[in-house]
């Protein structure tokens, strides 16, 4: 098949099938998944730092021993309101030597 081909219905529920069987079978592994998105709320209690230092890294990031800035990646589901993968969360918390780019120079 060649992107000039047109498809008939019956070609498109063909298609259909097999790809509603390839979902069913990546459900399950899905929802085993320990990688989820974390509101500010859950990024503080999973931190121990301020709802302030949270939006901070979100916003201007922080500094590693080399001066390079690295942000915290979020999705903004609504304004202000963002969330981070648990895995994000965890990789930036992981970066050696930082301290926060903010002006407070305090990670707390």
């Amino acid at each position: 098949m060649t992107p000039n081909d047109l498809l008939t219905v019956g070609d498109l529920n063909t298609l259909k099938t097999e790809i509603r069987g390839m979902l069913d079978e990546l459900k399950p592994s899905l929802a085993n998944a320990k990688d989820r998105y974390l509101n500010i709320q859950e990024i503080v209690e999973f931190t121990g730092h301020s709802d302030k230092t949270v939006r901070r890294w979100i916003k201007e990031g922080k500094k590693d021993r080399f001066g390079k800035v690295f942000k915290l990646e979020a999705e903004e589901f609504s304004p202000s309101n963002y969330r981070v993968l648990r895995s994000t969360l965890i990789a930036f918390g992981k970066i050696k030597g930082c301290i926060p780019a903010g002006p407070e120079g305090s990670s707390k």
